[in-house]
């Protein structure tokens, strides 16, 4: 048997990538990517454009895995819906959020032959800005106090479909993504054994990653984070969107990149929050963030109901999380239903979307924020699927496992 050298399978290994690469067309073209999900340390992470990302025992991220660059390498970027830069931590960085021992995790634009510098030409338009070097400069602010900054960068990325039917690889020779070389980021470890290296923006921009892919639509489904198997995020022609289940996108006042529907209700049960009406009615949908926050008066009524729900006796208390938790012996099935009215339709957030039991005690999946949001825990169980050409958003409770298995 012959012995094959490194170089050898190397320039195999390129050949394999270059034939079966397929360059994405938004006429007829879709695929589905699986989406890795990890739980982390008490942190947080940025998310983009001034919306938190919490991260810790009981918070998840999700994370799409590329190979970038010529020779590629892998990484994982997480993905994240409120914002629209995609960026990796470079070598060299001035301010580094990668831990030293990985150092090796760090794209090293020197080292691709396909990797160049976007310069100041009618492409570096804002949110990006031209450095006085003469190249095309980005910088993110967050706030969770953290920030990113570098120059644009094109090279080529491939990403490998979820099932093997769909075994070409989607390839994009001139991606447009952040070099991060100065990244105020608190770490990069989300846990002993899965680290990642920069976020997916997948907000509404002509960079972010899903206009990069030249597609219009695209959905994903999480399913209950205990389980097996990885959820999937659904590009292009394969995308699970419902016009008949749908609402219009509106344009928020605070970031016009995020997706954000009108709300006019929220129920606990049977009972309405009251509203006042001057409060913010709308709500992103932001994989980003992962729990559910409502502005303050909504979120101080929405613990109020849940209690008068819960058979007595109730003991009620804050986790080390800030999550409002409740001492009872209501059974799962029996915990009052929390459902956003968007209009036309209903999103009822699913049992393990709303709540979650740890150590003898029902927990909310929901805190006090600035705006609302629903994040990623609330988001479990159900098919949200986006058209950006229409500007409409599908909301679609469903069991996430199971539509998998029927999608393969």
């Amino acid at each position: 048997m012959a012995i094959l050298s490194m170089t050898s399978v190397f320039f195999f290994l390129m050949l394999v990538v270059s034939t079966l690469a397929l360059r994405i067309s938004s006429n007829n073209t879709g695929f589905d990517l699986p989406l890795i999900i990890h739980q982390g340390s008490p942190r947080q992470i940025a998310s983009g454009n001034g919306y938190d990302a919490f991260l810790g025992a009981d918070r998840v991220a999700s994370y799409i895995r590329i190979l970038l660059g010529t020779p590629h390498r892998e990484y994982y970027l997480h993905m994240d819906t409120g914002s629209v830069t995609t960026w990796l931590e470079c070598e060299p960085c001035t301010l580094c959020f990668i831990d030293e021992n990985y150092s090796s995790e760090r794209f090293n634009s020197s080292a691709s032959r396909t990797y160049r510098r976007l310069g100041c030409t009618r492409q570096c338009n804002p949110p990006f800005h031209c450095n006085p070097n003469g190249y095309c400069g980005y910088e993110a602010s967050y706030m969770s106090k953290e920030k990113t900054m570098g120059e644009l960068g094109m090279d080529s990325i491939y990403m490998q479909p979820k099932f093997y039917k769909q075994r070409n690889f989607v390839s994009i020779p001139n991606f447009i993504f952040g070099c991060g070389r100065r990244n105020r980021i608190h770490t990069h470890l989300v846990s002993n054994y899965f680290h990642y290296q920069g976020i997916a923006g997948l907000g509404l921009h002509d960079y972010s990653f899903v206009s990069q892919l030249g597609v219009t639509r695209f959905s994903y489904c999480f399913h209950d984070f205990n389980s097996a198997g990885s959820s999937i995020i659904k590009f292009g022609t394969n995308a699970q969107y419902n016009a008949d289940q749908s609402v219009p996108m509106q344009q928020h006042p605070g970031s016009p990149i995020v997706y954000s529907v009108r709300f006019f209700d929220i129920t606990v049960g049977t009972e309405s929050i009251p509203l006042s009406p001057d409060e913010d009615k709308l709500v992103v949908l932001d994989s980003g963030t992962t729990l559910t926050l409502l502005t303050e008066t909504s979120f101080m009524h929405l613990k109020l109901l849940v209690v008068r729900h819960l058979p007595p006796p109730v003991n009620q208390f804050i986790n080390e999380y800030g999550r409002p938790c409740y001492r009872s012996s209501v059974a799962a099935d029996d915990l009052p239903p929390i459902t956003f009215n968007l209009g036309d339709i209903d999103f009822t957030l699913s049992n393990k979307g709303a709540y979650e039991y740890s150590r003898g005690s029902w927990c909310l999946n929901f805190k006090e924020g600035k705006i609302n949001i629903i994040g990623m825990k609330g988001q479990i169980d159900a098919v949200i699927g986006f058209d950006i050409e229409e500007r409409r958003i599908s909301v679609e409770s469903i069991n996430c496992i199971e539509n998998e298995e029927q999608g393969k």
